[in-house]
């Protein structure tokens, strides 16, 4: 979505970090409700796990993770605040490097919790390659529909249907990815088609009143109104929580929506209050 809007990778991470905190509060706020309504039952069991085996802290835990964000973090903020970035902090601020170092030191980890040897340790990450296979697979699939989409025309068809309502980017960039993840289940599906739709609209942004960033939070937030039947993610929390289909669509369901609710609702408060055009 950043490559297509061409907004710059670390402002769309600082940006969803702070476009988060307010739905995470309401969707806290609103599972304890209904955590204290809904009568489900436990039936998913803990795993085991060695206790012998000294684990990981918690800093070393999240070193995989917080690593690559604060890499590419630093690059931006430095590019935005000096107008130019040095060639080192370019470097590793790169996402294609930071993400790898990460892995790195994610598999560093792995290797010395489990006591794992060079060749174990390949072997053992051979499933979850797999998966990951499949992941980029599917995202290299949403790309290439999301480009077809982009060069049929449907851009200009839908600035030309909308051009009567004054309907607002944000919102309209909320509905389109809204009803396609409704409709085909896939976020992923929907957030790449979306953005290269509303890139079509609005090219860089440069003549929308506030940063097109918001563009991408909509479209963010659209991506995941609706979470049900056709949704592999909807099957995944159901089954791994022990929840049945009504329980889900009664508690993962309900709070996706809220959360892309809120979402919506603050992006249109401060794309006025703080635009950052």
């Amino acid at each position: 979505m950043a490559d297509t809007l061409q907004i710059d990778l670390g402002l769309t991470i600082l940006g969803g970090l702070a476009a988060g905190i307010l739905p995470a509060i309401a969707t806290l706020i609103v599972g304890k409700r209904m955590n204290a309504r809904l009568d489900i039952p436990v039936r998913v069991g803990l795993a085991n796990i060695d206790s012998s085996q000294p684990q990981p802290g918690l800093f070393m835990s999240l070193l995989p993770v917080v690593v690559p964000i604060v890499l590419i973090s630093i690059a931006s903020i430095t590019d935005v605040a000096t107008g130019s970035t040095p060639p080192i902090i370019a470097f590793w601020g790169n996402k294609n490097v930071a993400m790898a170092l990460g892995t790195m030191i994610a598999l560093w980890l792995w290797a010395k919790n489990k006591q794992l040897d060079a060749k174990t340790l390949w072997h053992e990450a051979a499933k979850p390659l797999e998966i990951a296979g499949v992941i980029i697979l599917i995202t290299s699939a949403g790309g290439a529909f999301g480009a077809m989409i982009k060069h049929s025309g449907i851009g200009d068809a839908i600035a030309i249907a909308t051009e009567n309502f004054h309907i607002h980017y944000i919102i309209l960039a909320w509905l389109i990815a809204a009803a396609m993840k409704t409709a085909q289940g896939s976020s992923t599906v929907a957030l790449i088609t979306t953005s290269s739709i509303m890139y079509a609209l609005i090219g860089t942004g440069q003549d929308l009143p506030y940063h097109p960033m918001y563009i991408l939070l909509a479209i963010g937030f659209g991506g995941l109104f609706i979470s049900w039947m056709n949704d592999s993610g909807f099957w995944v929390v159901a089954r791994l929580s022990g929840f049945t289909e009504g329980e889900a669509l009664k508690t993962w369901t309900v709070l996706l929506a809220i959360i892309s609710l809120v979402g919506l609702f603050q992006l249109l408060i401060f794309s006025y209050i703080l635009p950052f055009n």
